[in-house]
């Protein structure tokens, strides 16, 4: 389809009269025309401040993904210590003790527990950053229980690995887990995710509860541990 201009010379303003229009041999060029530049205008007119916007979202975004290298270090210092505890009390003699140990039913292997290990420290560590960096304030009461928490959890291997009392290691257990679940109510109001996670090795040290009071049950007689009545009544029926 060709389409006919007019034969005289016209200068296009950009708008056309309704006259124009329907007066016009090539109405439909026209309407076209006026169609198009009012279509057009709008994504014209509103390109930069689109622009602007997308500019600011991006720079929000890179401010509230910055490191904070002090709470970082400060995460970093926390797990360090009781990293340190836990290596000056887990001896190769201790260790091989606790191999040696009858295990009870639904035991995973022991390398399944370096595996543990790894994971409550992402978890506390991912919990000591969040407060570090949300307060200045180092003594806040979330951070005095992960350290009560992290500094127990280091001692225990002394209970366990040094003095090899399966009872008392198991006993510990519970002021632990009451500690761990005094955190989580601490955080259920301002940390979400913190408390998913904190709320995932609490699961855990249920499976612990059981661990620990079997292992005990099985092996009384190899650490000369007397079992508590109701326990040893248990283990009879």
């Amino acid at each position: 389809m060709t389409i006919f201009l007019p034969p005289q010379r016209h200068r296009f303003s950009g708008t056309l009269s309704d006259s124009e229009a329907h007066t016009s041999p090539n109405r439909h060029v026209h309407v076209f025309c006026k169609v198009a530049i009012f279509t057009l205008t709008p994504l014209r007119c509103h390109s930069a401040p689109c622009t602007t916007t997308h500019k600011k979202s991006a720079s929000v975004l890179k401010k509230n993904i910055k490191m904070d290298w002090t709470a970082l270090l400060k995460t970093l210092g926390l797990c360090l210590i009781s990293i340190i505890i836990e290596a000056f009390s887990a001896t190769k003699d201790g260790k091989k003790w606790f191999e040696d140990l009858r295990q009870p039913k639904y035991s995973f292997p022991f390398s399944f527990w370096y595996v543990i290990g790894g994971l409550y420290y992402i978890i506390c560590g991912i919990i000591a950053y969040t407060h570090f960096h949300s307060s200045t304030d180092i003594f806040t009461l979330p951070i005095i229980l992960l350290t009560l928490i992290m500094v127990i959890n280091g001692l225990t291997n002394f209970i366990l690995f040094k003095f090899r009392s399966l009872k008392m290691f198991y006993l510990i257990l519970y002021p632990f887990s009451v500690l761990f679940i005094g955190l989580i109510i601490v955080l259920i109001q301002t940390d979400k995710i913190s408390v998913v996670l904190a709320g995932v090795y609490l699961a855990w040290l249920v499976y612990d509860l059981y661990y620990f009071l079997n292992l005990w049950r099985l092996n009384n007689r190899k650490t000369g541990e007397v079992l508590p009545e109701s326990a040893d009544r248990h283990r009879a029926g």
